[in-house]
């Protein structure tokens, strides 16, 4: 009795509670909840109910957001009157190449030029007239722009699509005056600023139309069967001017942006050429891309595949003739009655082969919308209302040319082109020949440099999932009781693949097929998988090392191998432990030679192993003793004896002083698993909806650390030997805001939440491991300038905290920059033995020695120097920016994909339970509440969440428990934050 009585005043408190909650959220204040006023009754029930209704204005929302916004159009249709004569300013001409640095690397400032899009999506061009007053308060971080319309606009950088830095000089234009005045429409300085800009938008629309009918030539120029990358200079170049054009664009600063602008808008309105951020799905946030938000997002030009661009041409053409669309109406409605081998043979062999360039098309623009396409696609009947890629991707549901295992994106033909109709995994895709090694070691002088006891051992690592082998290897010498020698060993490919190969010439010369290859989780490699293990460091045992006695080593050695057999770049570090600060100074402590390793030990660790070994599994146990002996069985996995573990063990030490130097030096280092989660280039795919993962924190750990302390070893000795290469460098955004504060919070209750007011501030707490949270990363990475790759020494990288700078050495057989890094090594170290040789033998008798490698292109009098690496760095630049393009919106899709499929489950509550979401960019606010972007800690990939809490920042958690919208073909995803709805904002 006195339970029930208990319980139904358990249910009538918790009642009285749920309707003096909802009764204070119906008579909240005006003030504080504005917007609920709005729609208070059906904007609740549109949220919390099962089914998601969203009003109209958030409909609207990705309703626009899912096509091609194209300036052109806008710009061409509303021809702007013409203007009387304005008065100019002169600027000196500059280098192109520094203009479009200044526009990439600088915030935009008062006087800058503007290309926006609005709130509604509609493009804009404006001049600023206030910089942004913050980092991180959403109030302030905006931009004051004056469009051409008359009007001022709070604009954030990420919907900046062009820049022009500082165009317009302080004193000609008073942008100062105009903001004061700002509620003045007819104010004589805003007028003056509108009339430039009407007069500036004139000009780069006559000289569009002037350049368009070059562009067809440039783009034959330029295209292969595969996208390709192209920049403003390279476009610059290829254009062919009247006399009198180069007279003017040569006479002025101003003309000069005349020209850039207008080459920008040519490329924007050719579905000829890709500009992704005119698709706004593939923006992705400065922060996630590791820098600040106030810069704007940067424009990326690529080349579309040749066969594709054929195929636009012709249905181009064909659609200008009215009779044609009947016969590609006829042609659809044939598709619809054939499905399988029969609609193969339909489209390849009989009569659907004339028109099957016109589903190529349709494929194309699923995963690039561009709005020409749209717009031909929308005369025919059967397309009338397709305006979103989704729109056409049921369309070719509906033909049978799709099903629902195909991958939209590899089937567009931008990764690679195939036989079949459509395509569902990369092994479908036609792979080109891969370079595959003919040449022997062709630097067999080199390899006697750093001699090796025959008991030394040589450790392989784990990068990769390939656990018979390794490409990254680890070894230790002992001096003495306080000296020992680090040796980090790398495959030294470029000993046998001269420079002056047909493969490497054209891998390094853009636009050709070569030059645009890339490597992510869907790509193949630079090189076959035969020369890879052949490069890569195998098991090879020639003793038992434990217990050996010298007349052991000599009875008990194996045959040895030809010193050619196995060779490496060994890169030493002289480590001694009774020194203080052992980083501070790098002076004569680096060395780095061209070995042989034939004939020494090589142990090939798993990550499991490794990890054993760090966290001490491995060490022999007191109880062990007490056992009776028990011999082991046969196991592929090698044996650690207590030499190897004590190795292993002090190297991981090294790493864990490095890593502490690293952290004074204001490096921001988070938990390498979320490393991998916001790293484009791991293949996280795999793990979406899987079982969560062991975690292998120590072997995670060194790995990491040797892979940054080998780049860190190379800058400092490229730096003290002045070796030009490839230095990764970045640092922190200089301009200073007034009361700049941001709140830190973290995922340990320990540690509190503080306010930040520089990048050194956001880095100061760390967990017990000198982690700092991935709340803390985000906001560290805002204060950021946009990471540069230079060809000289000069500059630190400040977050990986190192002050030379960052030059990958070790991904030689995925990214072209580590090539041509070994390169310039391997030049130098040529030219210090032959200037030694020289003395020795003669200068005649060196030249001849080498004749055959200066006949395969190798440089023998030194590296490269810094003027001639630069065109190489163009190259690597090209590969990155293919590669960060295509796996973004492959990462995307994929994952999109999968959550599609568990969305039920998910809002059910059958699968994941909630997500964990980081906010990077503060969005729009809605009646609904604020749509803001956040990266999902689960999906590994940015999305939209919408909430009512309107005191958020980069940097701040939020915890969403369902899935409001998601559309892997549009590439769009909504969450809800799990206190929207309720009064914990109120």
């Amino acid at each position: 009795m006195l339970i029930s009585l208990l319980r139904r005043q358990s249910n009538l408190n918790s009642f009285r509670s749920s309707y003096f909650s909802l009764l204070l959220r119906r008579s909240s204040s005006k003030s504080s909840t504005a917007f609920f006023h709005e729609n208070p009754i059906s904007r609740t029930d549109a949220i919390t109910n099962n089914d998601f209704n969203p009003n109209l204005k958030f409909k609207h929302y990705y309703d626009s957001q899912n096509c091609f916004i194209n300036p052109c159009s806008h710009y061409n249709k509303h021809t702007v009157a013409r203007p009387k004569k304005i008065e100019q300013f002169y600027t000196p001409p500059q280098n192109f190449q520094d203009i479009i640095d200044q526009n990439e690397n600088n915030i935009p400032v008062e006087g800058s030029f503007v290309e926006i899009t609005r709130p509604d999506f509609k493009p804009r061009i404006g001049l600023v007239v206030r910089q942004a007053l913050s980092r991180f308060d959403a109030r302030y971080n905006k931009l004051l722009v004056l469009t051409s319309d008359n009007e001022l606009l709070d604009v954030s950088a990420s919907e900046v699509n062009f820049h022009l830095h500082q165009m317009i000089p302080h004193d000609f234009i008073s942008c100062q005056q105009i903001v004061t005045s700002r509620h003045n429409k007819k104010y004589k300085e805003r007028i003056r600023a509108i009339e430039f800009l009407d007069s500036f938008i004139n000009d780069v629309v006559d000289l569009k139309t002037c350049m368009e009918p070059m562009f067809d030539r440039i783009y034959a120029q330029v295209s292969t069967n595969s996208i390709s990358h192209v920049t403003l200079v390279d476009i610059i170049d290829a254009i062919k001017y009247q006399e009198t054009l180069v007279i003017k664009i040569g006479s002025s600063f101003y003309n000069q942006c005349v020209l850039l602008f207008s080459i920008h808008w040519c490329l924007v309105s050719s579905p000829k050429w890709i500009v992704p951020n005119y698709f706004v799905n593939n923006k992705l946030t400065n922060v996630l891309q590791g820098h600040s938000n106030n810069f704007h997002t940067r424009a990326s030009y690529f080349v579309t595949p040749g066969n594709i661009s054929v195929s636009i041409s012709k249905f181009m053409r064909y659609m200008k003739n009215s009779d044609s669309h009947e016969i590609i109406e006829k042609f659809l409605a044939q598709l619809k009655t054939r499905n399988g081998d029969e609609l193969s043979h339909f489209l390849q062999v009989y009569d659907g082969r004339h028109l099957a360039y016109i589903l190529e098309v349709i494929k194309f623009a699923i995963v690039y919308p561009h709005d020409s396409i749209i717009k031909q696609l929308n005369k025919l009947a059967s397309f009338k209302n397709c305006s979103t890629p989704n729109d056409l991707y049921n369309k070719l549901l509906d033909l049978n040319i799709y099903d629902k295992s195909t991958d939209v994106v590899l089937s567009s033909g931008i990764v690679g082109s195939s036989d079949r109709i459509n395509v569902s995994s990369a092994d479908q895709l036609q792979i080109e020949n891969l370079w595959s090694g003919e040449n022997g070691d062709l630097f067999r002088h080199l390899r006697a440099k750093k001699k090796y006891y025959r008991d030394h051992i040589i450790y392989g690592l784990p990068l990769d999932d390939n656990e018979t082998c390794s490409r990254f290897a680890i070894s230790l010498e002992t001096i003495n009781s306080r000296k020992y020698i680090l040796n980090i060993h790398i495959p030294d490919i470029t000993t046998v693949l001269p420079p002056g190969d047909f493969m490497m010439e054209n891998m390094f010369d853009k636009f050709t097929e070569l030059s645009n290859k890339f490597s992510n989780s869907f790509q193949s490699n630079l090189f076959s998988n035969r020369f890879e293990e052949s490069k890569r460091f195998h098991k090879y045992e020639t003793v038992d090392s434990e217990n050996l006695w010298d007349d052991e080593l000599l009875q008990n050695s194996k045959s040895q191998r030809n010193p050619s057999k196995v060779t490496c770049m060994t890169i030493s570090f002289q480590f001694n432990s009774y020194e203080p600060e052992p980083f501070k100074s790098f002076e004569d402590k680096i060395s780095i030679s061209f070995d042989s390793i034939s004939n020494l030990n090589v142990k090939i660790l798993d990550k499991e192993l490794l990890e054993k070994c760090l966290s001490g599994k491995l060490e022999t146990s007191l109880f062990k003793l007490l056992r009776r002996n028990q011999t082991q069985g046969f196991s592929d996995r090698p044996h650690l004896n207590k030499g190897d573990i004590h190795n292993i063990n002090y190297i991981n030490g090294i790493m864990k002083t490095f890593f502490k130097m690293r952290e004074h030096s204001g490096a921001a280092v988070i938990k390498p698993q979320q490393e991998s989660l916001v790293s484009s280039s791991s293949n996280f795919l795999s793990k979406i909806g899987a079982d969560k993962p062991r975690l292998y924190s120590h072997s995670d750990f060194i790995l990491r650390e040797l892979q940054i302390f080998t780049g860190a070893l190379v800058a400092e000795y490229c730096t003290q030997h002045r070796i030009p290469a490839m230095f990764h460098c970045q640092d922190v955004e200089p301009t200073v805001y007034d009361s700049d504060k941001v709140m830190v919070t973290h995922d340990n209750i320990m540690i509190p939440p503080y306010d930040s007011e520089n990048y050194h501030h956001s880095i100061l707490a760390k967990d017990s491991d000198g982690y700092i949270s991935l709340q803390a990363s985000f906001v560290s990475k805002n204060y950021l300038s946009p990471e540069n790759v230079i060809a000289g020494p000069g500059n630190n990288n400040l977050l990986l905290g190192l002050k030379n700078g960052y030059i990958n050495i070790v991904d030689v057989f995925t990214k072209k920059e580590a090539i041509i890094n070994q390169y310039q090594l391997l030049s130098y170290q040529q030219a210090l033995f032959s200037r030694n040789l020289s003395m020795e033998k003669g200068y005649l008798k060196t030249v001849q020695q080498f004749n055959i490698l200066k006949s395969l292109g190798y440089q023998l009098q030194g590296p490269l120097t810094e003027s001639r690496l630069g065109s190489y760095i163009e190259a690597c630049y090209q590969s990155h920016e293919i590669s960060s393009f295509v796996g973004s919106i492959l990462r995307k899709y994929v994952v999109l994909k999968w959550l599609e499929k568990a969305q039920i489950d998910i809002n059910e509550g059958n699968g994941l339970e909630v997500f964990h979401c980081i906010v990077t960019l503060v969005g729009k606010k809605y009646d609904l509440g604020v749509v803001c972007k956040c990266f999902c800690m689960e999906l590994g990939i940015e999305i939209d969440v919408l909430t009512e809490n309107s005191d958020i920042h980069i940097g701040s958690k939020l915890v969403c428990d369902k899935v409001l919208q998601v559309n892997a073909i549009d590439r769009t995803c909504s969450l809800r934050d799990e206190n929207y709805g309720s009064t914990w904002y109120l």
